[in-house]
């Protein structure tokens, strides 16, 4: 499938890997493989519905920008909120529209 040969290549020389567009329900666990070069990754317009802990971890240590945007998100995993100090750093980095409502009180900085 197309959206796999996206991923199979890695990211580009400017560390990005763009999967938009496609019908991704779950980020790809080999995301992971890239821990040490990925610094944006474009997953607007696919189908997820969540945001595991497992893309945290990304945040935290490299990742500058994170586009879920126009996707069906309905839960982000607690620990990538509490995983910082000021969970707006955090934030910051991620393009998420429309914002869930549910979620909408879930994180802030106190």
């Amino acid at each position: 499938m197309e959206e796999y040969d996206d991923l199979a290549m890695g990211p580009t020389k400017d560390g990005s890997i763009n999967l938009s567009h496609n019908t991704w329900k779950t980020l790809p666990p080999e995301l992971s493989n890239f821990s040490t070069t990925l610094l944006h990754l474009e997953m607007s317009n696919n189908q997820l519905t969540s945001i595991p802990e497992s893309i945290g971890a990304l945040i935290l240590l490299l990742l500058q920008t994170l586009d879920v945007s126009l996707n069906q998100i309905e839960t982000i995993d607690g620990a990538i909120g509490k995983a910082s100090d000021c969970v707006g750093s955090i934030w910051q980095r991620i393009a998420l529209k429309p914002y869930p409502r549910k979620l909408a009180t879930a994180f802030c900085c106190k």
